[in-house]
């Protein structure tokens, strides 16, 4: 996993030589200091899968939580770690991190922690136990004895079906001229992951914009309404579980019972949960190596099993790594393609626009 590690000048020494410890993380880049504009900065020159804070980094100009807020509804996809130096600090910011959806929270400078952290993320408010004097800057580091976590090569396990296997392809919701067609209309559109903060809020609104923007669709999103959502879009969080909202013409619910209209898109936010309600399912993709076996397991357990016609989209990816990974997955059937995050949540990112089309192309909507 690469890793960004923002954290003060004191500590940056001792997290530095733990991550060199750590058998999951790779760092990319360091900052000992945060501003308005440091969560751009990162993924325009980093992209990495996740960032690793201290409790001591200095900010500037934002407070340290407003800036995870950024790092969380800009790119989602993101991992989001923090290190508390001792229990004292896990008081301090344990209830501001819940608030905005951080669950990753380290207490002391162990490496195996961090690795824990990384291969286990947390979804909801977790016990963290606390390590007594870890705060002791003279104390020598120790590096507990920790597990090798072995995988298998990437996608070596699949269970590939041949594009033409009926017993595959002939059973999803994907057109051809021999399968009804989807009437317009309440469409549904699922977005989800294999694991927790995969970038499905992001995308599920970039795609909704899309739809809204450029196939003049009336649409809707449903999503989990959060305190952090409700922040970024400067609305009430009561009024919008109980009615939803509108942003430019887009309707934002906070669960299906909510949704009184007939729209001709509906967007779901599905988080790791698998809608097999919808027409058409875009599942996100992480493409490091750490995240690949989970990939292999999910195709193998879920997808295949259940005969799901999904498409698999993959940021932050390079386009020699997506290169490397679709020509696995061509053999399978499954369609692949690369997504890039926006600053904007209410703009499309460019980029994105033909990946939207395409996989659009595939169904037949009227």
């Amino acid at each position: 996993m690469n890793i960004v590690l923002i954290t003060g000048k004191r500590s940056m020494r001792n997290l530095d030589t733990v991550l060199k410890k750590s058998e999951q993380a790779v760092t990319v880049g360091k900052y000992t200091s945060v501003r308005p504009n440091t969560a751009t900065e990162i993924y325009e020159k980093y992209r990495p899968h996740g960032i690793l804070v201290g409790d001591d980094t200095v900010t500037k100009g934002v407070s340290l939580i407003d800036f995870l807020s950024i790092i969380k509804m800009r790119y989602g996809y993101m991992r989001i770690i923090f290190m508390c130096s001792n229990d004292s600090s896990f008081n301090k910011y344990a209830s501001a991190l819940y608030s905005i959806g951080v669950y990753d929270i380290v207490v002391g400078f162990d490496p195996a922690a961090i690795d824990y952290a990384i291969l286990n993320p947390k979804t909801e408010t977790p016990d963290i136990p606390v390590t007594e004097d870890s705060s002791d800057e003279n104390k020598e580091l120790s590096y507990p004895d920790r597990k090798v976590h072995e995988y298998p090569g990437n996608f070596v396990g699949i269970n590939y079906k041949d594009v033409s296997d009926n017993s595959y392809s002939m059973q999803t919701v994907r057109l051809t001229e021999n399968y009804e067609r989807i009437q317009r209309g309440n469409v549904i559109i699922s977005v989800f992951g294999y694991n927790s903060r995969c970038g499905s809020t992001y995308t599920a609104f970039d795609i909704a914009f899309y739809l809204h923007k450029y196939e003049r669709a009336k649409v809707c999103i449903v999503t989990a309404v959060t305190a952090g959502l409700c922040k970024y879009f400067n609305v009430d969080e009561t009024t919008v579980n109980e009615n939803g909202f509108n942003i430019d013409d887009v309707i934002i619910y906070s669960c299906f019972d909510k949704i009184s209209d007939t729209f001709d898109y509906i967007v779901c936010d599905d988080g790791i949960t698998l809608n097999h309600n919808a027409y058409i399912h875009l599942l996100l993709c992480s493409a490091a190596d750490w995240d690949m076996p989970m990939l292999t397991d999910y195709i193998n357990n879920v997808i295949i099993p259940n005969k799901m016609d999904v498409n698999l989209c993959f940021f932050p990816v390079t386009v020699n790594k997506f290169v490397a990974i679709n020509k696995q997955l061509i053999k399978s059937g499954f369609n692949a393609y690369m997504l890039e995050p926006s600053d904007n949540w209410m703009a499309t990112n460019a980029n994105n626009n033909n990946v939207y089309s395409n996989i659009l192309k595939a169904y037949i909507v009227y």
